[in-house]
Order: C-alpha cells, then sequence, then structure tokens
C-alpha cells in the first residue's frame, strides 16, 4: 500500500500562473496523494480556478480562509492533514461536500510564547471546507508547494521511491530550478553538488549537523523542496509562525533540529518562479499590500519604510523564538546549532529601530524583541548605526534628514 502524502499548496492571488501549478500536481506519476489548496482571500480569480480544479479531481480539497498570510494557509493545511481543524457537519452540495470550520493558530512549536509571537494565539479564523468524502484518510508526509511555482511530474514519485526503499525517512531534500513568468526554464540549483555533499550518487544520508551548517551557508529557507514526515512535524507541533516576513527560515531550523533520517538528493525537482509581485519582489509603492499586514502600512507614512520594519520586525521574531526553543532541547549540540541559527536570523544592522527613530512608530514593539537579543547575543554582533538608533533616536533621525538632504543635492 502506497503511503499518503499531502500536498499543501497556499494561494493568493495568483491566477497568471494557478493553472500551471495544478496542471503540474494533478498530473504526478505518484497517484496516492492528497492536494490541499488554501486560498487565502484572494481577490483575483484564484478562488475560481482552486475550484474548477477541484471539481473535475477527487483528489482535491479546497480550503477558503480570509487573508491571513502564506503562513496561516500553510498551517491550516497542517491542521487538515492531521484532521485538527474544528468542523461542522458536513452537507451535500451539487455532487461534493461543503462545511464550515475554525483554523486556531497555537503557535510555533508545541512551547511557544504569546510574547514572542506576531499575532495573537489561540485567536480563531472561520473557513470553508469542500472536500468530495466525509471520510477522513491520513497523510505520513506532506510537501509545501507554492501555487505560483511548479512540481516536476515525477517529484513525489522520485522522493517516495527512496522512502519506500530505506525505511523511516524524517525528511527528503532535492534540489530545484528556476523559471522566469512565463515558465521558462532559466537556471538550475546544485547547491549539493557545488557544496560537494554528494559527488557521484544520486542521494545520500546526512547527520543534522550536515544539514543544518548546509542552511546556515544559504539565504534560502525550506518550506517548498522537500517531503517531511508529519509525524515529525507533530513531534513538536510544528507551524509555521503566522504574519511574518521569510517564516520558513524559523521553520527549517526547527525541523531540523528534530529530524534523525535525513536524504539529500541531487535531482532538481521543483521549478521556482522569480516574478514581479512575489513576496520576494514586493513593492509597496507599487504593489498593494496584503490585509493582514494593514497594521503595520497603516502606522507609517512612508511605505517603504513600513516594509523595513515588516521585514526586520520578521527576523526578531524569529530570533526570539529559536532562542525559546534552543531551550527546550536536551542535545547540547543541537543546543549550539540553534544559537548560531539565531544569531544568523539577528540582522547586524536592525532596520526596524531605524525606522522607528525616523517615524517614532512601532506598531509590534519590535525595540522590546531588539532588547532581549540585546542582553543575550554579543554586543559586537550590532553595527554601530544600530546601536544609535536604540540609544539616541533622535540622533539617528537628525542623521537620516541630513543623509536625505544631501541626497537631493546630488540629483540635482
Amino acid at each position: 500500500m502506497q503511503k499518503r502524502v499531502g500536498i499543501i499548496i497556499p494561494i493568493y492571488n495568483v491566477a497568471k500562473f494557478l493553472d500551471e501549478c495544478l496542471q503540474s500536481v494533478i498530473n504526478q506519476t505518484y497517484s496516492n496523494i492528497a492536494i490541499v489548496c488554501i486560498d487565502d482571500g484572494s481577490t483575483d480569480e484564484s478562488f475560481e480556478i482552486a475550484k474548477s480544479y477541484f471539481l473535475r479531481d477527487n483528489r482535491i480539497v479546497l480550503i477558503q480562509k480570509p487573508n491571513g498570510g502564506q503562513s496561516s494557509a500553510r498551517n491550516v493545511g497542517i491542521d487538515y492533514c492531521n484532521n485538527e481543524l474544528q468542523i461542522g457537519k458536513y452537507r451535500k452540495d451539487d455532487g461534493y461536500y461543503i462545511t464550515q470550520g475554525i483554523y486556531t493558530y497555537r503557535g510555533c512549536f508545541d512551547l511557544a510564547q504569546q510574547e514572542h509571537e506576531s499575532v495573537k494565539l489561540h485567536k480563531n479564523q472561520d473557513i470553508i471546507i469542500y472536500t468530495h468524502t466525509t471520510d477522513f484518510q491520513p497523510c505520513e508526509y506532506v510537501y509545501f508547494l507554492d501555487s505560483d511555482d511548479l512540481l516536476a511530474l515525477h517529484c513525489i514519485e522520485s522522493c517516495m521511491q527512496i522512502v519506500e526503499r530505506e525505511k523511516d525517512i524524517d525528511l527528503v531534500w532535492h534540489d530545484f530550478y528556476s523559471i522566469d513568468e512565463n515558465g521558462k526554464k532559466i537556471g538550475e540549483n546544485i547547491q549539493f553538488r557545488d557544496k560537494h555533499i554528494i559527488s557521484d550518487s544520486n542521494y545520500i544520508f546526512v547527520d543534522y549537523s550536515t544539514i543544518f551548517h548546509l542552511k546556515l551557508q544559504t539565504t534560502n529557507g525550506f518550506a517548498w523542496g522537500g517531503l517531511i514526515s508529519l509525524q515529525v512535524i507533530n513531534s513538536r507541533r510544528l507551524r509555521f509562525m503566522d504574519s511574518v516576513y521569510a517564516e520558513d527560515q524559523a521553520f527549517a531550523f526547527m525541523l531540523f533540529a528534530i529530524v534523525n533520517r535525513i536524504v539529500l538528493m541531487t535531482q532538481s525537482l521543483y521549478g521556482y518562479r522569480h516574478r514581479i509581485g512575489s513576496t520576494e519582489n514586493f513593492n509597496p509603492q507599487v504593489h498593494t499590500y496584503p490585509k493582514f499586514k494593514s497594521d503595520i502600512y497603516q502606522s507609517f507614512k512612508n511605505k517603504i519604510l513600513a516594509k523595513e520594519y515588516d521585514i526586520s520586525h520578521s527576523w526578531l521574531i524569529m530570533a526570539n523564538t529559536l532562542y525559546d526553543f534552543k531551550d527546550t532541547l536536551q542535545n547540547q549540540e543541537k543546543q549550539h546549532l540553534v544559537f548560531a541559527a539565531c544569531l544568523y536570523c539577528t540582522p547586524h544592522r536592525v532596520k526596524a529601530l531605524y525606522t522607528i527613530a525616523i517615524e517614532k512608530k512601532d506598531p509590534k514593539a519590535a525595540i522590546k524583541l531588539f532588547t532581549r537579543l540585546y542582553t543575550i547575543l554579543p554586543k559586537n554582533h550590532f553595527k554601530i548605526p544600530t546601536k544609535i538608533a536604540y540609544y539616541m533616536p533622535s540622533a539617528y533621525r537628525i542623521f537620516y534628514i541630513f543623509k536625505n538632504i544631501l541626497n537631493t543635492l546630488r540629483k540635482k
């Protein structure tokens, strides 16, 4: 009997790319999959496109929720695969079933603290679930796919062949290739060969120390690009941090601290799309900010400063959370590795402090988060401008105004 894989796809305003993404999923050569699509309050035709695929493939479950960000959408998918969503009675509607339910965020790991979360814990969010069956079928593994990207058609099968052959695999991490906005292949990532981790074979086993050091050497997080044991995720109730930028960074480090049987593959099985308007390339002067970020963007007059605050604040939250997570680990080597991850997530130049000094706004209490890190991390980790903005914000504000005047004069 094939093990069941849940492919979790968060969807938000990707109507242009969603068809190509879902085509790559429904045509996977590995058939025992649950395709969990979570529409995160899209304002374009994304939901309608997803529903059209739902109506023709009974492996698809479609979940509709208010805008909360990619993290919350992925978390809804994990909760669905675990049968943890609070749902009401199903009603039959034109050959499929619909029910309403509630998603509750309880933190990014089992002992997460409220003070280091970006949103209030245990706050409910209403959801609607469309499904073809009322019988729950558990998944052994999950795979995260962003809805503007795509999978090689043999992606899941290639990963599962290793799982079936080697037994008790916690994580399969493979390489990826890059595509442009039109789906044309523009490059291939061969990080495992480049770093001489894999030479001749198609895959190898590595320990947590190897995968941790590999992560510390790259700016990439880890969500898409690998197959993860749901049992491992559940062992510490790992989730993505709600409402933060680069949420897959903290998730990756916590995951890598608890996995044991790890496989790295040289095959490039995931198509990563480079496009204007993605989270990575978001420009608040051109693009509309998502509703769940409105508390930040409405606080700042200068939207570029708002974006800098949002990104910097997110890293501060993740660094604090990783420090908390470190203290829950029994293995001393793993504690040291997670402390290194904490340093990795703490920028030398904390731009949130710069934006606070300039506009005198701190909607998410970034100063409090920084203060804690400042007391536990080496003082030389932070650059002088960060210390000036922290201790003498008025002086930094004067410097900022003077710098802008000079830049204006230079342009003339």
